[in-house]
């Protein structure tokens, strides 16, 4: 009944108003996730969709992490109209919280479906100003909730969300880093090969995200002292491909672990740019130089000054060795004058 349809989302809009809108989803969630019909899975989803708009994604406060578990769910829908709808909602949350929804979404999407949900996401583009748009709606509970502490979020509860972050290498083999290291046999280097990738594989899963706490840590130090051996293997072509995944693993680690992983992993990127005679190891160098200077997108982007100060004791080095006569020379020098601005200025040097 198209009617009663468009009457209950109404009410619900309603409800919205006067209870937090996080508990009314997450009921209406499990009322409709009994329902074999499509038809309500579609127009829940849909209804989302306008109470973001109306009363803003962050009104739902904490309720987003579990709103993307059944979003995720959704997107495996075999009706494609309800993960038409799904991918919409994903869209609309995206342009409104940015990299931390994408992070969390991605890292509990399906592997099905993900190619299909981060095409959805890159079309949807974060707004950074989607936070200071005046929404047609607020619930009454959180605007109090907020007015008592005087939190000044008019678009809704302030909340922050918990993104998980996968330890890298309690999920390889337990014999890859020594596989790795292999040297005996003419096949040697297959084994080389194979165990790369199947840390390559495993980043692909991260979704960029790799959990650098203290019982982690030390594991990624190993794992980047096995790649930086790697850079020097004696089949070049096993080269670059180390080169690249440390750039990946860099590049997936918060600001401080950068800096601290960095201290294993510029030296020989720098080096490489500057002296390898093979192109592609030379490129895949520089890249992993660029993504190991950069802050992830969860933590907004941009130059990574704790990075960048502690990639310069090596690059003097490595100038200095390489006498200034180096081919690879400009394009590093390139490289840190992009970087420049994020260099500590003379005045604040002791």
């Amino acid at each position: 009944d198209r009617k009663l349809a468009d009457a209950s989302c109404s009410l619900l809009t309603l409800l919205c108003v006067v209870r937090m809108p996080s508990i009314i989803l997450r009921l209406a969630i499990k009322v409709v996730g009994d329902i074999k019909s499509p038809l309500p899975h579609e127009a829940l989803l849909k209804w989302c969709i306008v109470i973001s708009k109306d009363f803003g994604v962050a009104g739902l406060g904490n309720g987003v992490k579990s709103a993307v578990t059944w979003i995720s769910k959704e997107c495996e829908n075999s009706n494609p109209k309800v993960k038409k709808a799904a991918l919409s909602l994903a869209g609309e949350m995206h342009i409104q919280l940015g990299p931390v929804f994408k992070a969390l979404f991605l890292s509990s999407c399906p592997s099905s479906v993900k190619g299909q949900a981060e095409s959805s996401l890159n079309s949807s583009p974060f707004d950074p100003n989607s936070s200071n748009i005046v929404r047609p709606k607020s619930c009454v509970t959180i605007g109090s909730a907020n007015s008592s502490s005087s939190s000044g979020n008019e678009s809704g509860a302030s909340f922050s969300l918990e993104i998980p972050k996968t330890d890298l290498m309690a999920n390889l083999p337990k014999d890859c880093l020594s596989r790795m290291g292999t040297k005996e046999g003419k096949t040697a280097w297959k084994i080389r090969k194979a165990a790369m990738e199947e840390v390559s594989s495993e980043l692909d899963n991260c979704n960029g995200l790799i959990s650098t706490i203290p019982s982690c840590f030390p594991g990624l130090v190993e794992l980047l002292r096995a790649l930086r051996e790697r850079m020097g293997d004696s089949q070049s072509n096993l080269k670059p491909v180390a080169a690249k995944i440390i750039g990946s693993i860099l590049a997936s680690v918060d600001n401080t672990a950068q800096a601290r992983l960095g201290k294993i992993a510029f030296a020989p990127l720098i080096n490489a740019v500057i002296h390898d005679n093979k192109k592609p190891m030379r490129e895949a160098a520089l890249s992993s130089l660029e993504k190991g200077t950069e802050k992830s997108s969860v933590d907004g982007g941009g130059p990574n000054s704790l990075a960048i100060e502690t990639m310069l004791t090596p690059l003097v080095v490595a100038m200095k060795e390489s006498e200034y006569k180096a081919g690879g020379l400009s394009d590093v020098l390139t490289f840190v004058t992009d970087r420049a601005d994020s260099l500590a200025r003379f005045e604040s040097l002791s």
